[in-house]
């Protein structure tokens, strides 16, 4: 009957493999194997949530029809583990409304995780008139059914059940709020987390070292206060937006993300930005003096300020250099022409990517030709080379017959 506890068929004939090779046959021990990878409805996270939230949030819930099962097993925990980590996001959440400057969740702290801090002293706060008389009327209904119960062997359910209420509305009272001195909200913060039995747990007040103020040696006011020029007191600091941690990382307020740009899915990027490439080539065959603009910003970003082969338009100019010939080249009147031309342009040419761009757009028509010119004859080779026809990395002999003679056509 313990394989009841579970309708999933596959994981029952695991079990019953893996105990048929084993001396353990008990039930338990079956419950267990067959219920390893769910949680107990007593655990304290579902007894934080609450079995009926995580029912309404699609989870199910496995029982042992002929056992005490506690209240049975909650199957989905990553379901779970959402719905404690949201329910402890909106309680830390209502708390940075206070002012605090930081704010650590999690679900349980390690002990000592509190040492070094300074605990801020606050004030408790009196229970007012009417949860005096609240608090009064409660403790002589529980003194009541008690004495009139006092010789029941067994108390009825719905007895029980409002003593039970009583003794939580009772220790309520005992668990004061207490206030802290407003000046200190900004240096200080809080701790949420979830107790053993599933009540919510919330520690408010502790210092870190690196948040106190420092002190004055000599009037021994804090540095960091600010006095009222009117008053002489200690002005209060702006309530600011609490650094919320949940498991040691940082998250951002609803209103942070809500007002923050999400990114798109990397395909709907891919896909938009294909339209645009073919938006822009139209628009760019469409208007020849920004054509212009943009090949004389690439070649001349190429010939002068040499970056490395980026930006949006695919165009170069491949330079040939001459590198064994002799020295004496470079002393002809074509090399002294050439290099004084790159010298005298190279001083105007600007640097920066988006100043050359300007520079650009507001020169004359002759202007812009000559530097076409200039960056188009970098790529002129008439060089004679011999023939590799049985390499890839030479020139082939129809290459070189197509290269001399378009150098024959251009001088």
């Amino acid at each position: 009957m313990a394989f009841t506890v579970s309708d999933d068929h596959a994981r029952q004939e695991q079990v019953w493999e893996a105990i048929s090779h084993s001396w353990s046959k008990e039930p338990h021990q079956i419950r267990r194997m067959l219920t390893e990878t769910t949680v107990r409805a007593s655990d304290k996270r579902a007894l934080f949530v609450g079995v009926d939230a995580y029912e309404a949030a699609g989870g199910c819930i496995v029982r042992d029809l002929f056992q005490d099962d506690d209240g049975g097993w909650l199957q989905d925990s990553v379901l779970l583990d959402r719905l404690v980590s949201e329910k402890l996001k909106t309680v830390a959440d209502q708390i940075a409304e206070e002012g605090w400057k930081w704010i650590e969740v999690a679900l349980s702290f390690p002990y000592g995780h509190v040492h070094g801090l300074r605990r801020l002293t606050g004030t408790t706060v009196d229970l007012t008139d009417e949860e005096r008389a609240t608090r009064e009327a409660l403790r002589e209904e529980y003194d009541r059914l008690e004495a009139e119960y006092s010789e029941a062997d067994e108390l009825p359910d719905e007895i029980d059940q409002r003593l039970g209420e009583i003794e939580q509305a009772l220790d309520a009272f005992e668990t004061r709020p207490v206030n802290y001195d407003p000046a200190d909200f900004g240096i200080a913060g809080a701790f949420v987390s979830v107790d053993a039995d599933g009540a919510l747990s919330i520690d408010r007040g502790y210092v870190r070292a690196e948040d106190e103020r420092p002190v004055d040696a000599e009037g021994g006011e804090t540095q960091d206060d600010v006095i009222d020029p009117e008053t002489g007191e200690i002005q209060s600091p702006a309530i600011q937006r609490a650094v919320i941690t949940i498991g040691g990382k940082p998250t951002e307020s609803e209103d942070d993300a809500d007002d923050s740009i999400k990114p798109l899915p990397e395909r709907l990027v891919i896909e938009l930005t294909a339209h645009r490439t073919l938006a822009l080539r139209n628009a760019l065959a469409e208007n020849p003096h920004v054509a212009m603009t943009m090949l004389l910003h690439k070649l001349l970003s190429d010939t002068f300020i040499h970056t490395n082969p980026t930006g949006c338009l695919e165009a170069n100019v491949r330079h040939t250099f001459f590198s064994a010939q002799s020295e004496e080249l470079k002393d002809s009147p074509s090399a002294k022409a050439v290099n004084d031309r790159h010298e005298r342009w190279g001083d105007h040419v600007p640097a920066d990517d988006q100043a050359l761009w300007d520079w650009l757009t507001d020169l004359d028509d002759g202007t812009r030709m000559e530097l076409l010119a200039l960056c188009v004859s970098y790529g002129v080779n008439a060089l004679f080379e011999r023939p590799n026809p049985y390499s890839g990395s030479g020139v082939s002999q129809h290459g070189l017959d197509v290269r001399l003679a378009q150098a024959d056509r251009l001088a």
